[in-house]
């Protein structure tokens, strides 16, 4: 698993601006915030197979779940919900382990 995550705003600001431009706008939308057991609030994104999964609109709709690891470092395990056929798109619920307030308080 490889996924960048970031306790403050200028550390995501300067590794956007260190890839190219069309990969920073993905890696901008791939990415989620994260509050740990400790208290720690970050900002992480998915850098390997995990930037294939997509958003389920709605609990329902979702075919997986990611449970997070409280590691820090934005690691998780992907299990599914139901049988998933050939060439169906692999959807979560953001909302189960993403924590939105994360980006404002690092600063973003």
């Amino acid at each position: 698993k490889f996924a960048a995550c970031f306790e403050h705003g200028w550390q995501v600001r300067n590794f956007l601006l260190s890839i190219p431009k069309g990969l920073a706008c993905d890696v901008l939308v791939w990415a989620y915030g994260v509050k740990l057991d400790d208290g720690t609030v970050k900002v992480c994104c998915d850098l390997d197979e995990g930037s294939l999964v997509n958003k389920a609109d709605y609990r329902e709709d979702r075919n997986a779940m990611e449970v997070m690891a409280r590691d820090g470092e934005g690691n998780g395990t992907l299990y599914s919900t139901r049988d998933i056929a050939a060439g169906e798109q692999i959807l979560v619920n953001y909302m189960d382990f993403s924590f939105e307030e994360a980006w404002e308080m690092i600063g973003l």
